[in-house]
């Protein structure tokens, strides 16, 4: 159904987002559940939400910006996903992830 096709997307996206924070030695952390979530700036888990206010805001904002220079327009603070995106918007936004990790470190 459509909650499964949401979940499951937002799974692969994160699941995705959280192999390239490894991949690219950033120190972050993937949150929030698989059709709504984000990135925080924090060298260690994040349990609750005082532990995302340590997170490094400027470093986010700087992602941030990178996404949208690799055409990734994402929230200041929360990747949303859509039943819109196919798997290839998902190949792109993910590579696009990846050069903005990089650029970024």
């Amino acid at each position: 159904g459509t909650y499964e096709k949401l979940f499951a997307t937002g799974n692969r996206v994160k699941a995705g987002l959280e192999a390239l924070v490894k991949k690219t030695g950033t120190k972050a952390v993937v949150v929030g559940d698989a059709p709504l979530f984000d990135l925080v700036f924090a060298d260690g888990p994040i349990h609750d939400y005082r532990g995302m206010l340590k997170g490094d805001a400027a470093k986010l904002k700087r992602f941030n910006a990178l996404c949208m220079e690799e055409g990734i327009i994402k929230g200041d603070n929360k990747i949303y996903i859509s039943l819109a995106h196919t798997d290839a918007d998902i190949d792109e936004a993910l590579a696009g992830f990846e050069r903005a990790l990089t650029r970024l470190n």
